[in-house]
């Protein structure tokens, strides 16, 4: 573990070893070099001020910024393995409840009255503001955090042009803690809405324990189907545009091209292993 005193008393040996002990992940995310010594500093202050507000119903800067020149560490409020393991916490902690509960109705208002329909009514929707992070090779080390207060209602942006702010999760390995870092990557004004890049968000396949087919979908060049195109198709609109061309091997007697084109996949195309070459 960390001698904090030692670093307040400003022993740069130690502190070293603190980057050191973190440089991969800096280095995976491509956190600027000159901002990773605040960023630390940071986390082990506790310092999680961060320069925006809300307007009409948007996250916006709060104050000028401009790119690269500091760093914000961003606090998270919630972190969890799956959509039951997220049940369970809900149910077990009021605390938890009513910080969601904020959270949540930004996304979808009107919370309903009763602990299980609270619960229930925060899974639903979690998809809004719940990222995924792996800490290990397999699918049970993946965890879903949520971002503290107006951390989790930032906009998620894909077009590059809109993107101003870079936001990436770090797990701080002598506390135990994750936390995500913020940066500016435009010149910001105040009032300007901050928009992150688009990140891995929970999805409902995974909230509908289907995970297994999220991480075959995302990880493999060849997809195999083993369920109906019915309970595929929310998944497959995520990742695949009606534009895509899209080849379908081993239809057989599937209905899958059929149903697909009835979606607007004018490109697909398909062939039964069982056609003349």
């Amino acid at each position: 573990m960390i001698d904090e005193s030692k670093i307040a008393g400003g022993n740069m040996d130690e502190f070293d070893n603190v980057i050191a002990r973190h440089e991969a992940q800096l280095d995976h995310y491509a956190v600027p070099m000159h901002l990773r010594e605040t960023a630390l500093r940071k986390i082990l202050a506790q310092d999680y001020s961060t320069p925006w507000t809300k307007q009409d119903g948007e996250v916006v800067a709060a104050e000028a910024m401009e790119p690269l020149e500091t760093i914000w560490v961003i606090d998270h409020v919630w972190l969890f393995q799956s959509a039951k393991d997220a049940a369970e916490q809900l149910e077990a902690r009021k605390a938890l409840r009513d910080d969601m509960s904020a959270i949540i109705d930004h996304f979808s208002p009107d919370a309903p009255k009763t602990t299980p329909e609270i619960v229930d009514w925060i899974v639903v929707n979690l998809v809004h503001c719940a990222y995924s992070i792996k800490f290990g090779h397999t699918a049970s080390d993946v965890y879903h955090y949520v971002l503290s207060g107006l951390g989790s209602m930032l906009k998620c942006g894909k077009d590059v042009s809109e993107i101003n702010i870079q936001v990436v999760p770090l797990f701080f390995m002598d506390t135990g803690k994750l936390v995500s870092l913020m940066w500016a990557t435009k010149s910001i004004q105040a009032g300007d809405k901050l928009v992150r890049p688009h990140a891995t968000k929970i999805s409902l396949i995974q909230l509908g324990k289907q995970a297994y087919w999220e991480n075959r979908y995302e990880e493999e060049d060849e997809f195999d189907w083993y369920c109906s195109y019915e309970h595929m198709k929310a998944l497959v609109k995520r990742h695949v545009k009606l534009s895509d061309a899209i080849l379908l091997a081993g239809t057989g007697s599937s209905t899958l091209p059929v149903d697909m084109e009835r979606d607007g996949y004018d490109l697909a195309l398909w062939a039964s292993f069982d056609q003349p070459s």
